[in-house]
């Protein structure tokens, strides 16, 4: 899981050869560049939040008049869906089956239902916002946010920062901080701890732990550490106990600070 559960273990195109194949592949939180065309928009100078009084979606009936700076990454999406470009969105006029198998995408398949929302927030607050894909869910008992791509602007070009899908679920936790949890089989599952890195422009690895089930039907645990945003080592820092102990505390201190998505308004913008 530690090679897998951040890192795409299926190639680009047998994910986009049928949405299916999803259920074969692991969601990287790889974070390469994405080059928009010339005409791409400049980073937004001030941040503007919908009202915090209600978590419900409004319908976005005109990107265009909004100043969105990401309103071409939405339209791209939204034609990349409609269109059924691929199991992966990367960016409007990216050609997908080029793109390298570590490439950050945004999944694109009916998954998603007939529509999506996203927010714009400046997580880092650099005086640029970020574009959030996905919204509020109460799913596991307590309201959280779920993602399915955060994207930014960096010297005029769109750049994916992170994604997550349902076998490989991202959640933004507050501040810079985000956890994915998701399997690669029966056999082998695990989470994983990320910070943003704001000079990057990219998420870096703080832990990962590994739950993998032996054909004696045990389970081993293994933890293993981040250093300079990477996986440190292949060899685990810490065992069972141990580890679900030091990865628990991990979390906690992720998310102290407070996650000022919950309860914010999203737009939501319908597919059709």
């Amino acid at each position: 899981m530690k090679n897998t559960i951040y890192t795409k273990t299926a190639s680009a195109a047998l994910c986009l050869a049928a949405a299916a194949s999803l259920a074969s592949c692991g969601l990287p939180l790889k974070q390469p560049v994405y080059t928009a065309p010339s005409t791409a928009p400049a980073p937004a100078t001030e941040a503007t939040e919908a009202p915090a009084t209600t978590p419900a979606a409004t319908e976005d009936t005109d990107a265009v008049s909004t100043g969105n700076p990401y309103e071409g990454f939405i339209d791209g999406f939204k034609k990349a869906v409609n269109e059924k470009q691929g199991a992966w969105y990367y960016g409007p006029d990216v050609d997908s089956s080029s793109v390298s198998d570590d490439t950050a995408g945004i999944p694109a398949t009916e998954i998603l239902g007939d529509s999506f929302s996203y927010i714009l927030y400046d997580m880092d607050k650099d005086g640029t916002d970020e574009l959030f894909i996905g919204g509020e869910v109460t799913d596991q008992g307590e309201p959280r946010i779920n993602i399915f791509g955060v994207v930014t602007v960096a010297d005029g070009k769109y750049k994916i920062i992170a994604s997550g899908w349902e076998r490989s679920e991202l959640t933004y936790l507050g501040g810079t901080s985000f956890y994915e949890a998701g399997s690669s089989g029966a056999n082998l599952h695990g989470a994983s701890l990320y910070a943003y890195n704001s000079s990057k422009k990219s998420l870096d690895l703080i832990c990962s732990i590994e739950y993998v089930t032996k054909e004696d039907s045990t389970t081993s645990i293994e933890l293993f550490e981040g250093e300079n945003g990477k996986i440190k080592s292949n060899v685990a820092s810490a065992k069972d106990k141990e580890a679900e102990t030091k990865f628990e505390q991990a979390k906690k201190d992720a998310s102290k600070d407070k996650n000022e998505l919950l309860g914010k308004e999203w737009t939501k913008v319908s597919f059709k």
